[in-house]
Order: structure tokens, then sequence, then C-alpha cells
């Protein structure tokens, strides 16, 4: 076998590892989010979510995209066989993320109950937030750890980590969240504040988060000690004279990750923004599920007054409660106030879908999502709408299947059927469907490498399917 041909099937075999690595953390997340919801509760949930997602956010800032620097850079020297300057690169990005970390730790410890309830209006989140700050320092410092490794070629060490971290999540969240909960409720009942038992339950829920990172770093640094004389017994041998200052390294690492960082900051903090102003709003437009109606309906009417004979499609983004799913839509147990009102503006006919203010891997769910996996995962919220209006509805999710599109078209649960991933996997799929040619059809996998994946990376949306 050529070096060419040994290489690639060693990239195979590492990318396969991750995948798997990946599915196992997935089902393990499915499986214990479902006591987790259902101990924290709505408003447990609700406190559980908001600290998350400034976490998240926080995260991004901070060290979500240093794993891809430090891998691609040391790569990048290994090739060279710069193995000094590879070592360089591991050093330098620990620091770099030992004070990035560090401060954004500290702050949003510090900060926790001004963002909470400032930005976002739940002050009560402000427990969990800051259970979770020192989960930002130990994340970046972890991080570095699997791209030096990933850098070198393996994906074990990386893909163990993960699931041994998902796995130390589940329990400690779980029992976190149980065990804070029963105290909150008694400390709560001393200090008459009925809320505090589930803010504490979020509090304990997170902190699942905190002891997986530990534990996962605790690993990556057990691993590298076992690695770190072999990679001694190797810079000896590196004769090569290039050696890259500090400087020019911590430049590297700045223009590797800042586009990444930005791209995915831009999308996300929508999120903090339009919560916050949803939380805060007390005029006519805010508060009850009528005066947040209000907005919509009265553009609808607008353009009816002027344009009497256009038909109207209104995408309505449903937030589900239980487990909860989409931020900044319409509440499932709101439709029955929303839809009505809209039908009365003059809509003619709805797109229903998720809430698209939220996770991109919600909103266009892959096959292993823990929850919107199946075939017309989002049509259960056309049967909520389907309640209070006849008005044609298009329903979306997933849909790949011919037969099941038929079947939902002709018992009228939807009216159209949309999609997107379908027909950029096949272009052709209508053609082939009214020709008959349906075993030809190239199906969508929902494995968002190349379309979602794609557009992240700003690369362009494909397909797996694509010639390359």
């Amino acid at each position: 076998m050529s070096k060419k041909s040994s290489s690639k099937t060693n990239f195979l075999a590492q990318g396969t590892i991750l995948v798997i690595a990946s599915f196992v953390a997935k089902a393990i997340g499915m499986i214990y989010r479902i006591p987790l919801t259902h101990i924290l509760g709505d408003d447990g949930n609700g406190y559980y979510s908001t600290a998350n997602e400034i976490y998240t956010i926080i995260l991004m800032i901070s060290s979500f995209s240093l794993p891809l620097a430090v891998s691609r850079l040391v790569a990048e020297r290994e090739y060279a066989g710069e193995v000094k300057n590879s070592y360089k690169v591991l050093i330098c990005s620990l620091r770099f993320a030992a004070v990035t970390g560090g401060i954004l730790s500290i702050l949003t410890f510090l900060l926790g109950g001004v963002i909470t309830k400032y930005v976002m209006g739940v002050e009560l989140a402000s427990y969990a937030l800051r259970v979770l700050a020192p989960a930002i320092f130990l994340f970046a410092l972890t991080g570095v750890l699997r791209g030096f490794f990933q850098g070198h070629g393996t994906m074990v060490p990386t893909a163990v980590s993960q699931i041994i971290e998902q796995i130390i999540n589940a329990i400690v969240s779980v029992a976190g969240a149980y065990v804070m909960l029963q105290y909150g409720l008694k400390l709560g009942e001393k200090k008459g504040d009925a809320e505090l038992g589930t803010a504490l339950a979020a509090a304990g829920g997170t902190f699942g988060t905190v002891a997986s990172v530990g534990v996962a770093l605790l690993f990556m640094i057990v691993i590298y000690l076992g690695y770190r004389n072999g990679f001694k017994r190797r810079m000896k041998k590196d004769k090569t004279r290039r050696r890259e200052s500090d400087r020019a390294i911590y430049r590297a690492i700045t223009y590797t990750i800042l586009p990444i960082v930005l791209s995915t900051l831009v999308y996300n903090i929508s999120t903090i923004i339009d919560q916050g102003v949803f939380n805060h709003r007390t005029d006519a437009y805010g508060g009850s599920a009528e005066n947040r109606a209000r907005f919509a309906v009265e553009a609808v009417r607008a353009v009816r007054s002027r344009l009497p004979e256009l038909p109207i499609d209104y995408k309505l983004a449903v937030r589900q409660e239980d487990p909860h799913y989409g931020n900044a839509g319409v509440l499932e147990s709101e439709l029955g106030i929303f839809v009505p009102l809209l039908v009365e503006a003059g809509v003619t006919s709805f797109h229903v879908t998720l809430a698209n203010h939220s996770s991109l891997e919600d909103t266009i769910p892959p096959a292993n999502h823990p929850y919107f996996k199946g075939e017309g995962c989002f049509l259960k919220f056309c049967d909520e709408v389907r309640q209070y209006t006849q008005l044609p509805l298009c329903g979306v999710g997933g849909l790949t299947q011919p037969d099941f599109i038929e079947q939902q078209l002709a018992s009228g649960r939807i009216t159209c059927a949309a999609m997107s991933r379908q027909l950029l996997a096949d272009p052709e799929w209508p053609n082939k469907v009214a020709s008959g040619q349906i075993k030809e059809i190239h199906r969508c996998v929902r494995c968002n490498k190349k379309c979602l994946g794609g557009l992240q990376q700003h690369q362009g949306t494909h397909c797996i399917y694509e010639k390359v």
C-alpha cells in the first residue's frame, strides 16, 4: 500500500472513531435529558436554558474554536518536521487558553447576576450561570489538549474524553438537579421564595457540565503525560532550523480562530438580544400573548389593506415547552390565541416549524438529534395549529420519503410539504417522484456535514452526494 493510500485510510479510520464517539455522546445526552427535564420543570428548564445560552456565547468567544486552531497549527508543523515548533504551539495555546478562559470565567461569575437580570430578564438564572463559570476555563484547556492530539493524527483521546465527559455530565446533572431541588424547596419555604427550588435545581443541573469538563481535562492530562517522553525524544531529533517566536504563534492562533468566532457569535448573539428584549418589553407589544401577537397582526392587516388579493403565507415558529426547544417563538400553549388573531387579520396559509432562534442543530436537526430525529419531525406542530384553523398548512422537518409525504397530504394533515436538505441531496426529487423513479432518489441522511457544516464554515451549501 502506498504512503498516500495509507494516510487516507488512517484519516478515514480516525474520522470514523470521532463520528462513533459523537453518536455515543449524543445518545447519552438524549437519555439523561429526559429525567433532567422532568426534575427541573418548566421554570427550572427556563433558568437552565438561559444560563446555557449565555455560557455558549462566552465559550465561543473564549475557546470554542481552539481545538480546530491548535490541530491545524500543530499538523502544519509536524508535516514540515518542525517538532519543536509544534510543541511551542501547544505551550502558547495553553497560555492563551488559560488567560482568555480565566478572565471570562471570573467575569461571568462576578457579572452573572447583572447579565441574567438586566440583559436576559431572568434574574434567577444567575445561580446556574455562576455555577457554569469555571467550565469556561476548564473547557479552554481541554480543547487545547484535544486539538494537540488531533494535530498528531489521532482522534482517540478526543473521542474517549468526549464519551467520559458525557457520562459524567449525565450522572452529575441529574443527581445535582434532584439534590438541589430538594434543598432549594426547603430553603425557599424558610425564605418565602417559592421559585428558589427550581432556580437551585437548574444550578445543580449545570454543575454536571463543570464536573464533566473537569474529568475530561484530567483524562487528557494523563494521556499527555504518558505521551510526553516520546515527544521529547522526537524534539531532540528535530534538526530543522526554523524557530518561531511566541508572538508569531499567538498571531497565528488569533488569525485562525477570529473568523470562526465572529461568524458563530453574530448568529448566536441574536438569541441573547431577542430574549432580552422579549423579557423586558411592557408596552402594548409585550407581556400578554395578545400583546405579543399585536405587531404581527398589525403587519398582516397593513399588507392586506394595501393588497387585498395577495396570498399571505405566515411562518409560524413554535416554541416547544416540554422538553424545551426553540426560543423567541410562539409557545405551544399560546397557539390558541395567536392563530385566530392572525387568521382574522388576513393570513391565508401557515408555514409551521420550530422557533429558529435556538441552536442550529435544533432548527435543522440531524438524524441523531435527541428529540427531533424522525421523518416529518416538526409535523406535530401542524397538528397543534390545525386545532385552531382549517387554512392550508405547510409542513417541514426531515421530509424525504415520497410515500410518507403523500400520506400526510392525502390525510389533510398538511397541504404542502417543504424540503431543503433533501433537494440539496437530489434536486431532481420532484421529477423522479413524478416519473415513478423513486428508487433512484438520493435520500438525505440528515448528516448536516456539507449543508449546515459547509454553511457554518463559509464553504457554501453543498451535499455529501456531490461529485468532488
